[in-house]
């Protein structure tokens, strides 16, 4: 049975603007606030002070084009990113890594601003020994080397079955001479780290791998380059294995079989992205369900994101809430519910409800919610539930042409 209150109410849903949105990022993906905008709010962007060119461009461009009442960018480091946090704003939407991450959650709690965070992750890639292992190899190293490894959806590490670690090591070889014929460093295919510190950082990692750089590993830290890098032979508690790189380097993990890789997934926070590369459909979906991640996707790398209408979000670990597509939007709206009921309710329809109570004012009370989803239908007499269908088409005309009726009753009272 419907509630009383849904057909014989004058009631509305709209959708509101959150209000003040802070966005900040780590680099140049994500900065764009125009869901945040769409959504009818004002939004404030913290761009990472290591991007100083873009900032400069942005905090031209932007008062140009946008009212800077409205939409604005704040630049500068620890002590200005601080400062914004310490006020109150009605949503807040950081992309970037987990410590920081926890920060800005933190700081949003004190005033229980909510919070949409991508925060990456490392990645996981779980091969399937009869995986076609050329297609593999191009699609992998193409996913962690675009842009130097520097998307939030960059597969990480591959957990590969030790059976089948020779053959793609060398399809491996094949397709990194093939996408860099003359050398990395010198094509204009490859691209460098954005600040010189994560260049430090990275450099440190591979300084302290136990695993073998099979692939790459020259680093040049003046120039902010990384050598597109695979490493062999890492295990689960390897330099490389402790945090989200977010540069150019895929770790190979040898393991024995599926149940193991999905064993090293489940001990790890929640990724951004699981990946598989399986020609085979179940070995798909036992992965993906005996994992948790933001997105699920078999046979190909980062590009989930790229896909119109697809949400991007992590969960856990990587994460949480959406930056992209419809529901991106709604993240950034409220859904305001308004209640207008006319006068002759309380005559006809809910008069039970002030004191003092009559007899029977409880099964009245009950009909103010809605029931619970319909049980299968058991056989009954067909009279009764036409009686039933009959009865509520009644009282709903009833009730409109009351509502229409009702101020010309009381005028001429």
């Amino acid at each position: 049975m419907e509630s009383l209150i849904d057909s014989r109410s004058n009631w509305t849903l709209h959708r509101v603007e959150v209000g003040k949105i802070l966005k900040t990022f780590y680099i140049g993906i994500g900065m764009d606030p125009y869901r945040a905008i769409a959504a009818g709010n004002a939004v404030c962007i913290k761009p990472s002070e290591q991007n100083p060119t873009v900032n400069a461009v942005l905090t031209e461009l932007l008062p140009k084009y946008l009212d800077p009442e409205l939409y604005n960018v704040i630049n500068g480091g620890i002590a200005e990113t601080s400062k914004i946090l310490e006020y109150k704003w009605d949503h807040i939407l950081y992309i970037g890594g987990s410590r920081v991450g926890r920060i800005v959650a933190t700081a949003a709690a004190k005033h229980l601003t909510p919070v949409t965070l991508e925060l990456g992750g490392k990645n996981p890639v779980v091969l399937d020994p009869k995986v076609d292992i050329k297609l593999a190899a191009r699609r992998l190293l193409w996913g962690r080397f675009a842009n130097a490894g520097q998307i939030c959806t960059c597969p990480d590490y591959l957990l590969v079955p030790r059976e089948i670690m020779e053959p793609l090591v060398v399809a491996m070889k094949e397709t990194y001479q093939t996408f860099y014929p003359d050398g990395p460093e010198a094509s204009d295919c490859f691209a460098r780290i954005v600040p010189e510190d994560a260049t430090k950082r990275i450099q440190s990692l591979l300084g302290e791998t136990r695993g073998t750089v099979i692939l790459g590993g020259q680093v040049d830290v003046p120039k902010k380059y990384v050598a597109p890098t695979v490493v062999a032979n890492v295990d689960g508690d390897d330099a490389l294995m402790r945090k989200e790189i977010f540069g150019p380097v895929l770790m190979l993990v040898p393991v024995q079989d599926v149940g193991e890789a999905i064993a090293f997934i489940q001990a790890r926070e929640y990724p951004l992205v699981v990946y598989v590369f399986s020609p085979n459909k179940k070995f798909q979906q036992k992965v993906f369900t005996s994992t948790k991640s933001g997105a699920a996707l078999a046979n190909d790398t980062v590009m989930s994101p790229a896909v119109p209408g697809f949400p991007v979000g992590g969960v856990g670990g990587s994460g949480y809430g959406y930056y992209a597509a419809r529901q991106a939007f709604e993240e950034f709206s409220h859904w305001r519910v308004t209640l207008d009921n006319p006068s002759w309710v309380d005559v006809f329809v809910l008069g039970f409800r002030f004191p003092p109570y009559q007899p029977g004012y409880k099964t009245y009370t009950s009909m103010l919610y809605a029931s619970l989803p319909p049980r299968p239908k058991k056989a009954g007499p067909v009279q009764k539930r036409w009686a039933l269908w009959i009865f509520g088409a009644a009282v709903g005309a009833a009730s409109i042409l009351l509502t229409l009726a009702w101020p010309h009753l009381q005028s001429r009272a």
